[in-house]
């Protein structure tokens, strides 16, 4: 089974293969508002393996900057099949191509 391992605040997730229940909500999420995008997806990824990742725990993370964020977001968002590009600095965070 494969996974990935993000790091949020300084620990580490691992997030195993996604579900299609999670696969089906992360493409909700990006079809919706851009600037919850990232507030949505990573407790979405985190949800199966780590369900104390949630949007509200999410806000109260120190994540660092908005760039850290997007990292982890594309990293999440390759690993569920999305073919993502890496975003110039100063533009919308990565979506669906």
């Amino acid at each position: 089974m494969e996974s990935i391992t993000i790091n949020l605040a300084g620990t580490d997730y691992e997030i195993k293969e996604l579900t299609l229940g999670q696969l089906e909500e992360i493409q909700s999420a990006l079809s919706g508002d851009p600037g919850t995008m990232n507030r949505k997806v990573i407790p979405i990824a985190c949800s199966e393996d780590h369900s104390s990742v949630t949007a509200e725990s999410l806000k109260k993370m120190r994540l660092g900057s908005i760039r850290k964020t997007d990292a982890v977001v594309r990293a999440i968002l390759k690993f569920a099949g999305y073919s993502v590009k890496d975003k110039p600095e100063g533009e919308a965070p990565a979506g669906a191509a």
